[in-house]
């Protein structure tokens, strides 16, 4: 169960707007009871998110920040599937889309996840650039 709630900041015909954009905050609350566990496992996890957007011109720059524990999890709308047993236990990310044309962007995108796999801790960081037709 994931509730959340978002609030767009800024009237698109101001001042502000027309040179820093308009800002979208959404909290988000994450609860997760997972039955089945094998070797006694910890079946209940719980975190908490923020991302803040925001939108100028034809730019989008997202933030976020995630901190708790979460396992087997889905993230943006069903798009990512996390479906391994590592334990996730806070990321961040910053992610930049701009537009070339009316049919292709580029997005650029850096985060970095703390982990554990099961007795290894690892803090994972990872950068890349998607072209979008």
């Amino acid at each position: 169960m994931s509730p959340y709630i978002g609030a767009f900041f800024g009237n698109p015909y101001s001042y502000m707007a027309r040179h820093f954009g308009i800002f979208y905050l959404e909290l988000r609350g994450n609860y997760q009871k997972i039955n089945g566990q094998v070797l006694n496992e910890k079946d209940r996890y719980f975190s908490e998110a923020a991302k803040i957007f925001n939108y100028h011109k034809n730019y989008t720059l997202e933030l976020g920040i995630e901190y708790g524990k979460n396992k087997y999890k889905v993230l943006d709308g069903g798009f990512v599937v996390r479906n391994l047993g590592d334990v996730y236990k806070s990321s961040y990310y910053g992610k930049i889309v701009v537009p070339l044309n009316s049919n292709l962007s580029v997005t650029a995108q850096y985060q970095r996840i703390k982990l554990d796999d099961g007795g290894e801790k690892q803090d994972v960081a990872m950068g890349y650039v998607n072209y979008y037709f």
